[in-house]
């Protein structure tokens, strides 16, 4: 069994968050509570496996009077996830049986107190917060107790003895949390020489260290906020980066800190004392503190229990060899003497993934038989040229600056562990469909190709920037503003004021805005400012703006010619995929879809969005497109 998925399925069961998505499973997928001894209590009932089979239905689904079968259902949740839920069905099963060695019961009654402790947790009832979780996840009451309360219990009795915190540890996570914190701007180059450079010119002209930074750090992000970022607290940088940062007085500039490759340089913009606590703040936060350690080290203690099992009995997957499934056909694995059946496999990939891979196949029935009314195919050209575009779009070329498409297919299947043969399947075919489907519809103008210019190269409008939640608020912030226009006070203002994180963390410092970047209300105020003007109040729905000009960026490119080219290819790719998304919410919504896994049903045109979900299941679009990992 693989590593990285041992620690996922740990990960995801400790921290048991109202938004966690469950990859755990148990052996068999049926109902954890035993209900032969009517005669227990609740509190003292036993939360054990049963082995009763489900009731399943043969046909799925049926998509403008075809069939969709469970068998074809079952056989596609395999080949995407069996692997996956197999590999979590014997943690689970092997988490089962260190109990049964250790005499290890968990009671309902210790399901109750647990779901009860998260819902105070999160300080909601109980009832709302059973509702709440089971509506994220997708699940019911009953699998959620089984799937995540029952493993979360379970691994906790058993790690109990290896999970200790020292007073040290909790102070070095109350400081990183409540501590002094620094706020400094940064520069980030990757040449030592250069390093050399910047640091002696800022160091001769500290108050020019924004202006700097924005032209000469690598990293986009704080150079955009002319290096300005979130202030720097105690044990979560580098003890280099702290070491130097925290010994910096206001104005006051680092040397060149050297942190893997990269060669930084810190401003000392101002010192944040330690939050002052109330005896009752600390001792809450001590706890919540406590419970986030605890949780790290049960994760920590929780992959060497899963080690020592896996050592303790030998586990063979039949699943992923083919010489094993020859020899012991419908065997999904062996534990010990124990074994998971490909029919228990399969069903469990349908409980836990079923309906977004039936919403998918009923994706590509729909565009089967729009191709097909169309006259239209998606031959293997039409394929290769939507994988180079991707490859080509995420920047995987030669050194001739050729698509290096062998290169692409590498990475996204090992993104993603899958085959090429699936990417193919359940990526570039249903792209490649719908972009057959919509040829001819799409066309570039002159007005196109300017706009784009203008938000990709022309000037931009340097500001500050104020986010109040309150007319009120808003207009008393504006008042101070005006009274005092230096830029700092204004930066006071926004630390104080504002409820945007960045503008308030970043003392007012947002990116530059550019024309055309959906936002018209907001760029038309902005353009109209001189420097040093201040706007009068913005509302954009249920917030305030306010914001303070600094002056206008120079343009990247003055010349539209010469970039006319790749912003033709841009834009057309971006109203492709409009067309894409209208063409196949077309496709949905005049489609006759009974859909048996999820109860629901539509009736072709009169169909509405509030009836069917949403018509691009979330997670497996009819045209998803990977993106490399930072």
């Amino acid at each position: 069994m693989k590593k990285k998925n041992t620690r996922d399925f740990l990960v995801t069961i400790i921290k048991k968050l109202a938004c966690v998505v469950i990859v755990f499973a148990l052996v068999p997928t049926e109902k954890l509570l035993s209900q032969d001894n009517q005669n227990v209590s609740r509190d003292k009932q036993t939360v054990s496996p049963n082995t009763t089979a489900p009731k399943t239905i043969d046909v799925v689904a049926v998509v403008n009077g075809k069939k969709l079968t469970r068998q074809k259902l079952a056989k596609d949740c395999l080949v995407r996830f069996g692997e996956e839920v197999l590999e979590n069905m014997v943690y689970k099963q092997l988490i089962l049986m260190a109990c049964q060695e250790k005499n290890i019961v968990i009671t309902q009654g210790d399901v109750d107190a647990e779901v009860t402790r998260l819902s105070q947790r999160f300080r909601i009832s109980r009832e709302a917060y059973l509702q709440t979780i089971t509506q994220r996840l997708k699940t019911d009451i009953g699998k959620y107790y089984r799937d995540v309360v029952w493993p979360s219990l379970a691994l906790r009795r058993l790690a109990k003895d290896r999970i200790e915190l020292s007073p040290e540890e909790i102070k070095r996570r109350m400081d990183a949390k409540f501590g002094p914190r620094v706020q400094v701007r940064m520069i980030v180059l990757d040449n030592r020489e250069k390093a050399s450079r910047i640091l002696a010119e800022v160091k001769q002209n500290p108050d020019h260290f924004g202006r700097i930074a924005k032209n000469n750090s690598v990293d986009p992000s704080t150079a955009s906020m002319r290096g300005m970022m979130r202030p720097i607290s105690l044990n979560v940088f580098e003890p280099e980066v702290e070491e130097a940062v925290f010994q910096l007085k206001p104005n006051e500039v680092s040397n060149i800190v050297a942190i893997n490759k990269q060669y930084l340089i810190f401003k000392c913009e101002r010192h944040f004392a330690a939050a002052q606590l109330t005896d009752q703040q600390a001792d809450y936060y001590q706890k919540q503190t406590e419970n986030e350690l605890s949780e790290e080290k049960l994760t920590k203690a929780a992959e060497e229990i899963v080690k020592d099992l896996q050592q303790k009995y030998k586990v063979v997957n039949v699943f992923n060899s083919p010489d094993l499934r020859s020899q012991m056909p419908g065997v999904a694995a062996t534990i010990g003497e124990q074994k998971i059946q490909i029919r228990d496999l399969s069903e469990e990939c349908i409980s836990r993934h079923g309906i977004s891979v039936l919403e998918g196949e009923i994706n590509r029935e729909l565009l089967d038989e729009a191709l097909a009314q169309s006259g239209k195919v998606v031959d293997q050209e039409a394929i290769d040229t939507e994988v180079d575009r991707s490859a080509d779009s995420y920047g995987f070329l030669t050194q001739e600056g050729k698509v290096d498409r062998e290169k692409w297919l590498e990475f996204v299947t090992k993104e993603d562990n899958v085959t090429v043969e699936l990417y193919v399947r359940d990526a570039v075919w249903p792209t490649a469909a719908l972009k057959k489907l919509v040829d001819g519809k799409v066309g570039v103008s002159e007005a196109d190709l300017q706009k784009g210019f203008d938000a990709n190269y022309g000037e931009r409008v340097e500001v500050l920037a104020i986010v109040c939640n309150s007319d009120r608020q808003a207009q008393n912030v504006w008042k101070l503003a005006s009274q005092n226009t230096s830029n700092e006070f204004f930066g006071e203002l926004a630390a104080k004021y504002s409820v945007e994180p960045g503008s308030r963390e970043n003392y007012g410092q947002v990116p530059p805005i550019a024309r055309h970047s959906g936002r018209p209300q907001l760029e038309d105020v902005a353009y109209k400012l001189q420097k040093g003007e201040l706007s009068g109040l913005i509302n954009l729905g249920k917030q305030w703006i306010i914001l303070k000009c600094l002056g206008r960026t120079e343009p990247v490119v003055v010349d539209l010619e010469t970039v006319k080219e790749e912003l033709f290819k841009d834009i057309l790719e971006k109203k492709t995929r409009v067309a894409m998304n209208q063409c196949f919410e077309s496709l949905h919504a005049s489609a006759q879809i009974d859909n048996f896994l999820t109860g629901t049903t539509q009736s072709g045109a009169v169909a509405s969005t509030a009836s069917r979900g949403n018509a691009i299941p979330r997670g497996r679009l009819p045209f998803q497109q990977r993106k490399p990992s930072p």
